[in-house]
């Protein structure tokens, strides 16, 4: 257990502060002494599911990562023992840290729930069997979290949204025909051997990518939006 030093609370914006202080509450209903990164993560979407934050929000919802799911997938003790005393996990400090970061990579004064948002992916990718990642994992298990990651830098970019508007809408035409082109194949292989292990292999890649596709038109959404 660690605490976290107070220039990182300096650092963060009113939005993030809301973030840190349901992921605190969260912590204390668990009856936990710890903050830890799935903390974090049910206090971006229940910020999210109340208050209109940026795009951010809107992008955790299409991932499938809502309030509901996260809460559901964490699955807190109701009945334990309320800790007054909370002190910072190691992995949600690396996750706020790693927000610090990116905010510096933006010349950003404060931390927003982007850039902390930015710092769960990060972490997740550390492991899907432990922690946040594996949370997410296990509500979401074909989301690619490069693609949320890139999804992000996307969505905070000022100076050269349209060039990325227009290469995602490049990768949105060809990514629309080789799905085409895979539901015929999950159609002809379902015809062929039912539903065998090569149409339930199909499936999965389906669906990871109908969910990569619902992504990248959010992006290109919101970015022509900002022309």
């Amino acid at each position: 257990m660690e605490k976290l030093p107070k220039k990182y609370y300096d650092r963060l914006s009113n939005l993030s502060v809301r973030v840190v202080g349901e992921a605190h509450q969260h912590a204390m209903r668990a009856g936990s002494a710890m903050l830890d990164s799935n903390d974090l993560l049910y206090g971006f979407t229940a910020v999210g599911s109340i208050r209109k934050m940026p795009i951010t929000n809107e992008l955790l919802v299409a991932a499938g990562l809502t309030k509901t799911a996260v809460e559901t997938a964490i699955a807190i003790n109701k009945n334990a023992t309320v800790n007054v005393r909370i002190e910072w996990a190691k992995d949600a400090r690396r996750v706020l840290e790693n927000a610090i970061a990116f905010a510096d990579d933006r010349e950003s004064a404060f931390v927003e729930p982007a850039h902390i948002l930015h710092g769960l992916m990060v972490e997740a990718k550390r492991s899907l069997q432990q922690g946040v990642g594996r949370v997410i994992h296990k509500i979401t298990p074909y989301l690619n979290l490069n693609q949320m990651l890139k999804a992000i830098e996307d969505l905070l970019s000022i100076t050269d949204r349209k060039d990325r508007a227009e290469s995602l809408a490049d990768q949105i035409a060809v990514d629309n025909r080789a799905f085409k082109l895979l539901d015929a194949q999950r159609i002809e292989t379902r015809r062929i051997e039912g539903n065998g292990a090569n149409t339930l292999q199909l499936l999965d890649e389906l669906a990871a990518a109908e969910l990569a596709l619902k992504i990248k038109r959010l992006v290109r959404d919101y970015l022509q939006s900002r022309l």
